[in-house]
């Protein structure tokens, strides 16, 4: 009776036994799926932050250019409003090695004498580099053309 009872206790186990190698076979190969998975996710996100922080750099340098350029247009109004020849229009300069070398272009939009109050010259200006838009107004003392305000605004009237 030992001998019996002791072979169905070795028959229960054998049969655990083999359940769990089987088990050990499936837990294995979903954790190697769940680890792919975790590292395909890690590895895609990588290289989409890579890209962005790209993308990012690009148009801050794009912004850059176009800020230079209304920067430009300010400081040709105000030369033209020190000798008392203020004009406006699309001023042309240097070359644009990314557009062809065709000339840099910004505009002077307006300046106008004794706003916002008498002895100031408001002076708006727009820079544009691929599609980065910079709109400055300047005011400045018509006197000694010393800047008495600059700001970008979004929008131009």
């Amino acid at each position: 009776m030992y001998a019996n009872s002791h072979n169905k206790k070795s028959s229960i186990y054998g049969t655990f036994s083999i359940v769990r190698k089987s088990e050990r076979g499936y837990i294995a190969l979903v954790s190697v799926l769940i680890i792919s998975l975790v590292l395909l996710t890690l590895a895609v996100s990588v290289s989409l932050t890579g890209f962005y922080a790209r993308s990012n750099i690009l148009n801050s340098e794009i912004k850059e250019q176009s800020m230079a350029l209304a920067e430009s247009c300010v400081s040709k109004a105000v030369a033209d409003v020190a000798i008392g020849n203020p004009t406006t229009g699309v001023v042309q300069f240097g070359e644009n090695p990314y557009n062809n070398d065709l000339p840099y272009e910004c505009t002077i939009l307006s300046v106008t004498s004794d706003t916002p109050n008498t002895g100031e010259t408001t002076i708006e200006t727009q820079g544009i580099f691929y599609d980065s838009y910079t709109n400055l107004v300047v005011t400045i003392d018509s006197n000694d053309q010393n800047v008495l305000k600059w700001r970008e605004v979004p929008t131009l009237p």
